[in-house]
């Protein structure tokens, strides 16, 4: 299994969660259920230039988006997760300098760890 080695311009932001179901009662009285914890969720962005932002944009053509899993190392506990692209599409924010040359582009991805 493959391995993100791209490394975010910024600190990684991490969501994590639970999935607890409630339901209510006719007299009032509720319940709930604890279901298990949903997978984390990692928000990264990446300040690239040119050739980096063609590696980074490769990868996650040859996983087909969001369908293929990969690896990828949490930036809190190192350990490495199953994860794949939350997202189906890519975007890539790019500058060009005055002779119309890439000159650095930027590219936010969310990544969804499989339990």
């Amino acid at each position: 299994m493959e391995i993100f080695n791209f490394t975010p311009t910024s600190e990684p932001k991490v969501t994590e969660g639970y999935r607890v179901v409630t339901s209510e009662f006719e007299g009032g009285k509720k319940s709930r259920y604890y279901k298990g914890r949903r997978g984390k969720k990692y928000s990264l962005t990446f300040q690239v230039n040119y050739e980096r932002a063609k590696e980074l944009v490769q990868f996650w053509r040859d996983r087909k988006g969001p369908f293929e899993a990969f690896l990828y190392q949490d930036p809190h506990t190192g350990d490495l997760v199953k994860v794949h692209f939350a997202d189906e599409t890519l975007d890539l924010e790019t500058q060009w300098n005055e002779a119309h040359v890439f000159r650095v582009g930027l590219i936010q991805v969310v990544l969804e760890e499989l339990l």
